[in-house]
């Protein structure tokens, strides 16, 4: 057993940029293009453990007690079921009306979705004058010089007072980590299959600019980058020839309402009714940065170390029966007298070339001081180690 000396034992970082490009159509939405990874993962959702864990098991497959009776053994039958944990992309759309939201046609809890982040989006103010709850709602909607708890409505009858429709796409953090990296969030709306339209951070500043289209440079909503949240407020027509049941009503006994292609509509492709959206699809394209912190170690086998192996494997055949000489409640001897081995290769059949000591190392044992083992390193072929030679075995666990 070998003891780190400081020089061994590194803390750094690994930064990782996963990319994601998230394409949405009629009721179903895919990630990089994946249709599904498996039975129980359907397209468009990301697991926590990143497989498949869904298990379920039912029926005589684990023994948890025998019952003996006329001498046949009987399982105790268990079921077991464990769902899969994942995340997806959500979309919230507050309708705007005269007296404040429609409420037919408004996710639920997405006003108080978008007032929990007041605090939030004025933190981005210095970034661009767009961060600001007020470019959102009519100020007198809210009372901003009261507590937080007081933003919420005291009656059935109060409501927040948008100055457009808004629409609010959430990017769980399973997809991007840390945060979103600024610049690149990009936006695709197609109609009928070709792209309409197309908005980008161009200035790296949060804002998201129409870069193709019909309506090009104007700011069409912002990003969140910390929060995983792009508020949409774009309300300029992207096709005045087509339109589509972009408006959908939140319970099933409402009517789907036809309106031309807007940037406020990005993203519904799920309906509720039994009119679809067919004519648009989107795309979605972003990059998550995730710092994990990695300890690193070195594990040293120097020369003359190692060369010996408790595998009865490295001995002569009927030597490690006595691989004791003596052994009683006063001694405990081993035996000088074992034969080991000659694993030394020869290029002739039936010969052997000339014995020397070598030992395989295929597993780094990591102990903690307590001399309890806390992790194992497995190489992936065995590594032939000699007297002569030492080798450094580079370890590394993500914290």
């Amino acid at each position: 057993m070998y003891k780190f000396t400081p020089n061994d034992v590194f803390f750094n970082t690994v930064e990782t940029n996963p990319q994601y490009s998230i394409s949405l159509y009629k009721n179903q939405a895919y990630i990089n293009n994946q249709i599904d990874e498996s039975p129980n993962k359907p397209a468009g959702v990301l697991s926590v453990y990143g497989t498949d864990n869904y298990v379920t098991a039912s029926g005589n497959w684990f023994v948890l007690g025998k019952t003996f009776s006329g001498g046949d053994v009987t399982l105790n039958e268990i079921t077991y079921s464990q769902a899969a944990i994942t995340a997806s992309i959500q979309r919230s759309f507050i309708s705007k009306s005269a007296d404040g939201y429609d409420e037919e046609y408004t996710t639920a809890k997405a006003p108080f979705k978008l007032l929990s982040l007041g605090n939030t989006i004025n933190y981005y103010k210095p970034f661009n004058s767009i961060y600001d709850l007020d470019y959102f709602l009519i100020s007198s909607s809210v009372a901003f010089n009261k507590p937080i708890p007081n933003y919420l409505p005291a009656t059935s009858t109060e409501k927040i007072k948008p100055k457009t429709d808004i629409n609010m796409i959430e990017i769980p953090s399973m997809f991007y980590g840390g945060n979103i990296n600024p610049g690149s969030v990009d936006l695709q709306f197609y109609i009928t299959g070709t792209l309409a339209a197309r908005a980008q951070d161009i200035n790296l500043n949060g804002q998201l600019i129409q870069t193709t289209g019909s309506t090009t440079g104007d700011v069409i909503g912002v990003v969140l980058y910390n929060e995983g949240v792009i508020l949409i407020t774009g309300s300029t027509s992207l096709n005045t020839s087509i339109t589509d049941y972009y408006i959908q009503p939140t319970a099933s006994g409402g009517t789907a309402v036809l309106a031309q292609p807007k940037w406020i509509y990005f993203g519904s492709y799920q309906n509720i009714t039994s009119t679809p959206i067919v004519s648009s699809s989107y795309i979605l394209n972003f990059e998550g940065k995730h710092v994990v912190p990695t300890l690193t170690m070195l594990a040293h086998a120097n020369k003359n170390d190692l060369n010996w192996s408790n595998n009865p494997s490295y001995l002569e055949t009927g030597s490690y029966e006595n691989y004791l000489a003596v052994t009683n409640s006063a001694n405990y001897i081993e035996n000088s007298q074992l034969s080991i081995k000659n694993t030394v290769s020869s290029s002739f059949a039936n010969y052997s070339a000339s014995f020397k000591p070598q030992t395989f190392i295929n597993t780094v044992g990591i102990y903690d001081e307590e001399g309890d083992l806390i992790a194992i390193a497995k190489v992936a072929n065995p590594v032939r180690k000699t007297n002569e030679q030492d080798y450094t075995f580079k370890l590394r666990i993500d914290l």
